[in-house]
């Protein structure tokens, strides 16, 4: 009996130990690898900042806009706004984390996301010493039917 009890909480210790939290997969039998990425430093903080396409921020909003589909939803309406969105853009250059800061419309917000999410590979943001470090970007996008 004694047996039994102890060996309980052991069982109970080894299936805890093996247990992801936050993503409630079995370390064990996960397949995924992730690499460990420092904090995201605000734009306005990074020493080398990002650059699209070796260009300029003109450029990446040139970008977004030839890429952007209007929604079926909004395309009879008359809504004028601002969506505003941050993502990260890695130590690799790809976006990531993309998400709404400030809203305008459902629909706009996804595509907005969508396109932004598609973005191909920046020049990553480096510190000081010349590592590539991952840099937060916020992003508006102006929405006017002309």
């Amino acid at each position: 009996m004694l047996k039994k009890l102890v060996a309980i909480p052991v069982l109970l210790f080894f299936c805890f130990a093996c247990y992801h939290p936050r993503t409630g997969v079995d370390a064990e039998v996960s397949d995924t690898i992730s690499v460990y990425e420092p904090d995201a430093v605000p734009f306005d903080q990074v020493d080398i900042k990002p650059q699209f396409n070796d260009g300029n921020v003109n450029d990446f909003s040139e970008w977004v806009i030839s890429r952007f589909k209007i929604p079926d939803s909004v395309a009879e309406s008359d809504i004028i706004g601002r969506v505003v969105i941050q993502f990260t853009i890695g130590t690799d250059g790809s976006v990531r984390d993309v998400k709404v800061l400030k809203s305008l419309d459902r629909d706009i917000d996804a595509e907005v996301v969508r396109v932004v999410g598609a973005s191909p590979k920046w020049s990553p943001g480096k510190n000081a010493d010349g590592v590539a470090v991952p840099v937060l970007y916020d992003y508006s996008f102006v929405y006017m039917i002309r």
